[in-house]
């Protein structure tokens, strides 16, 4: 068995389906690595990734396959995982939803309020994936717990999507952190001013 059907078998069979993630994501994978690697830079991550890098923003994909990619892409153009490079790409990826016009319908009805944003997490991954449990809890106007359960993505990923999300929403010193509850379990910790 793989690291990834190690890591995603508590997932199967949860979601009647493999989990799965709309192929945006993937795109900004391989669209980032253009950017700043040019073609060579492709060639190098399709022969580190075994497969085609042809994705499309209508399809979904297996989890595993956005998985693998973001290794790649982490192994090539930041020399392996860390934080920061995770951090980094889940910001990358919000901006994915920012060019996806359901994206963008979806982020439009929030008006750019950080409440409604915290309170929509939930719909808002629901859009594109369909995996893991999302729930919010408001500590006081401008400050909220997030709880993420059966997530396999990294939680500095997580938390770079959040962070981006809060800048798209042009709140005063946003921050935020996570804990680990246990296996593909975070609370991230948001407040802004």
């Amino acid at each position: 068995m793989s690291f990834f059907e190690r890591l995603l078998q508590p997932f199967v069979g949860k979601h009647g389906d493999r989990p799965v993630v709309n192929g945006m994501f993937l795109t900004e994978l391989v669209d980032f690595v253009r950017g700043q690697q040019g073609e060579a830079g492709l060639q190098a991550l399709t022969a580190r990734f075994g497969r085609p890098l042809t994705f499309s923003m209508l399809k979904t994909y297996p989890i595993e396959q956005e998985l693998q990619l973001r290794r790649a892409v982490l192994d090539q153009v930041f020399g392996g995982p860390s934080d920061q490079a995770l951090l980094y790409l889940g910001q990358l990826s919000f901006n994915s939803v920012l060019k996806n016009p359901v994206g963008r319908q979806a982020l439009a009805s929030v008006d750019r309020d950080p409440v409604k944003m915290v309170s929509g997490a939930r719909y808002f991954y629901s859009l594109f994936t369909n995996y893991g449990q999302r729930s919010f809890n408001f500590l006081s106007p401008k400050h909220a717990h997030i709880s993420v359960i059966d997530d396999p993505e990294e939680p500095a990923y997580i938390l770079g999507l959040i962070m981006a999300g809060l800048r798209y929403c042009s709140v005063q010193n946003p921050r935020a952190y996570y804990s680990v509850l246990g296996p593909n379990q975070y609370v991230f910790d948001i407040t802004w001013q």
